[in-house]
């Protein structure tokens, strides 16, 4: 099978989250911080990405993922009495009572918006039946989202030694959730107003994200924000996942373990915000390799009229690069194969071509045949027969076949010479 059918390339026209990033003049006051380009995963900036730490109420983006993945919104539900069991009197809530019933969307709105502990509990027994088999469900999610720094103990965020993530695998999740419509809509409420239950009066309640949120405070409001959850315990520290958009350009940033500052400044807001403006201020969106740019010349076997390929990208390459970027320091990285047997069809992917500009991994394009390139039949054939002659077997039967025709000839040279000698011998005897 040819080469390019057996590369496992998947990352057309895309970056992956790297453990590289640019250069920054910037340090974020933090445990951890990442901040990547929301449209490709590219990152940006990172700080401890890959650390161990605790998440808080950021937990409450898994809950809200496999909810909105799994279950019809629009249905009502029942809360129960040990949906509301074990939770912190000091943590987030809006009051939900036993008996109540209420739409899986406006819990929702509750788990993400006013960060509602009992919510997360409600949706996890709705969906699976038991808290316990949805943490489940959240710990197998999460592997399937390659998320390798985490584990989940609950639904909500509440301390527990062994509930931890990483920043990278918070950004994985936030851009997972945000691929939602609905999700990303919540996310997106300054302030939500929840109808009037079978026990309750409507409610009313504001974001406890003030980078987005004016209604609580006004400090931290930031105008580009548009996401997407807030985290505090006094173990993980302030914590904030949130999304900013300016112009073109779409950032999502993970803050964890941030603190308070010497008036109560709320760390976590501040260097969001930091992060946000060195972002929109530092990089710009350029195509920087286009889809016609050869980028290699292949060599081909068993075609009569050609003896090589070009392999150029299959798209344009577009990134965020810093906006004092300088092309020279782009370097392109090949990964194909000297050689490839025709035909080749306009398309195939050859190989790989990888991005590197000051060191830091841009990303990786696949690499496509311009044109067709046919197979002459005879060439082919006759390879056929130098491969089939070339094999151990076809060696033996060779041997075997020089012996038997060696074997043979002696064979007919001595018959001959004895029949001869015999005609020699009668003729002699008739003489006499």
């Amino acid at each position: 099978m040819k080469y390019f059918k057996i590369l496992s390339l998947t990352l057309v026209f895309s970056v992956l989250l790297s453990i590289f990033s640019f250069a920054a003049n910037i340090d974020v006051d933090a445990k951890a911080s990442l901040l990547i380009d929301a449209e490709s995963g590219q990152v940006l900036y990172s700080k401890n990405e890959t650390a161990k730490l605790y998440p808080a109420s950021i937990t409450k983006l898994m809950t809200a993922l496999i909810i909105a993945e799994e279950n019809d919104l629009s249905q009502t539900v029942t809360v129960t009495e040990t949906a509301l069991e074990n939770l912190s009197a000091a943590g987030s809530t809006v009051g939900l009572k036993k008996g109540e019933k209420i739409t899986v969307d406006n819990l929702l709105v509750c788990l993400l918006v006013a960060s509602a502990n009992e919510a997360a509990n409600i949706l996890a027994e709705y969906n699976a039946g038991t808290v316990d088999a949805f943490i489940e469900k959240m710990n197998k999610r999460a592997e399937t989202l390659g998320l390798k720094n985490t584990n989940f103990v609950n639904a909500h965020g509440l301390h527990d030694d062994n509930h931890y993530t990483c920043a990278a695998d918070v950004i994985t999740i936030a851009r997972q959730a945000m691929k939602n419509a609905r999700l990303a809509e919540i996310v997106a409420m300054q302030k939500a107003t929840i109808p009037a239950t079978n026990l309750e009066d409507e409610r009313l309640f504001f974001s406890t994200n003030s980078m987005l949120s004016p209604y609580k405070e006004r400090t931290y409001l930031y105008k580009y924000t548009t996401g997407i959850k807030t985290g505090h315990t006094t173990p993980a520290g302030l914590c904030l996942v949130a999304s900013a958009t300016k112009g073109d350009l779409s950032l999502i940033s993970v803050v964890l373990g941030a603190q308070y500052g010497e008036n109560k400044e709320k760390g976590h807001f501040i260097e969001t915000t930091k992060l946000f403006k060195w972002g929109f201020d530092s990089f710009d969106r350029k195509t920087i390799l286009a889809k016609t740019t050869p980028i290699s010349e292949i060599n081909v076997r068993l075609a009569w009229s050609r003896d090589h390929v070009i392999a150029a990208p299959d798209a344009d390459f577009t990134c965020l690069v810093p906006k004092d970027y300088n092309k020279e320091k782009l370097e392109l990285i090949k990964n194909v194969p000297e050689t490839l047997d025709a035909p080749i069809v306009k398309g195939d992917v050859l190989g790989s071509v990888s991005l590197i500009y000051d060191g830091v991994k841009l990303g990786e394009v696949d690499l496509v045949a311009i044109d067709d390139v046919d197979r002459s039949l005879i060439l082919y054939l006759w390879d056929l027969l130098a491969k089939l002659l070339g094999t151990t077997v076809a060696k033996i039967v060779l041997i075997l076949l020089g012996a038997f025709i060696l074997f043979y000839l002696f064979f007919i040279v001595r018959f001959n010479r004895r029949h001869r000698n015999s005609r020699r011998y009668r003729g002699s005897r008739r003489r006499r």
